[in-house]
């Protein structure tokens, strides 16, 4: 039986409450008892409510209309019907998310079940506890005061920013080998007639001038001329010229990107949350990653590069 027409079927019964005569001396049984009785030719041990909480049926049965047409499987309709068990039970108002859970512990063959009890969850346990202090959600004042308290742990665990420094101060902090890898970049995008120097150019040079992390940033690769081969034919799809065929002055270098300019401080940024007191090629490619749109990041996630992952493993 579909788990709409059980609920529509339920309904009647629990309207009978209400009609004619005193309902406080013939109780009918409450809604989630009839779910289980259309549903399973079953009736719980504790069928009806008390007469004040007969009240909140009305509400009860406007909760469940919403799903009535939803197309439950055959063990979501158990699970939700030892759920209403289990409010019955403990003469609950409602059908609360701490039924549900005991619904799916119930239903023993879920994988649900089986995540539960392998984390320690046990039905007789969770009723225990549950009449001894039972649950109560949160009120606004509560989820507020709690949000704020996150709010408060992101900010004292953010990385503290130290005031802007000044584009020399910046660009003292690489290393050799970085400020080579950068005018490189320049030099490329030249060389195939960009107009401006985008991440995938300073990609390119770290990639063929080589990193002592490469396997930390592109895991998936066979090698570095793989990814090479890539990111060259990529750089001269739409270019008259290879990228070692024209020789570029200094005058004709073109200018960066702004995304190329966010690459470089999200790198500075990098460094200092990783306590390093100069700018590596290790930090400009976390740069890169940080970048998400950009081509380069694009590459390196396709490579199997993760930004949390690398983090970790640069700070062991």
């Amino acid at each position: 039986m579909e788990l709409s027409v059980v609920i529509r079927r339920s309904k009647p019964k629990a309207r009978e409450r209400f009609s004619g005569g005193s309902h406080e001396s013939a109780v009918q049984p409450s809604l989630p008892c009839n779910l289980l009785r259309r549903a399973h030719g079953r009736v719980c041990g504790h069928c009806s409510f008390q007469s004040e909480i007969a009240t909140s049926a009305p509400t009860f049965r406007a909760a469940l209309q919403q799903f009535a047409d939803i197309p439950f499987s055959s063990e979501s309709k158990r699970i939700i019907s030892f759920a209403a068990e289990e409010a019955d039970r403990m003469a609950s108002q409602q059908v609360g998310i701490e039924h549900l859970l005991l619904g799916l512990l119930r239903e023993d063959n879920a994988l649900a079940a089986r995540m539960l009890r392998e984390r320690g969850a046990d039905v007789e346990r969770v009723r225990d506890e549950l009449a001894i202090k039972p649950y109560s959600p949160p009120t606004t004042q509560q989820r507020t005061h709690r949000e704020i308290e996150k709010l408060d742990k992101i900010l004292a665990d953010a990385p503290k920013r130290t005031p802007a420094r000044s584009r020399e101060d910046v660009f003292g902090r690489y290393t050799v080998t970085a400020d080579r890898l950068i005018f490189f970049a320049k030099h490329h995008a030249g060389s195939v007639g960009a107009p401006v120097v985008e991440t995938e150019h300073l990609l390119f040079s770290v990639v063929r001038e080589g990193s002592e992390h490469f396997k930390l940033f592109f895991p998936f690769a066979d090698s570095k001329d793989t990814v090479c081969k890539q990111m060259e034919e990529h750089l001269t799809a739409r270019s008259a010229f290879g990228l070692s065929e024209r020789i570029v002055s200094t005058e004709e270098l073109p200018p960066v990107s702004e995304e190329f300019k966010r690459v470089l401080g999200y790198a500075d940024e990098e460094a200092t949350m990783l306590g390093s007191k100069h700018i590596a090629p290790e930090h400009l490619l976390l740069g890169m990653l940080r970048e998400k749109d950009s081509y380069a990041a694009t590459v390196l996630r396709d490579y199997g590069a993760e930004l949390e992952h690398v983090r970790r493993e640069l700070a062991a």
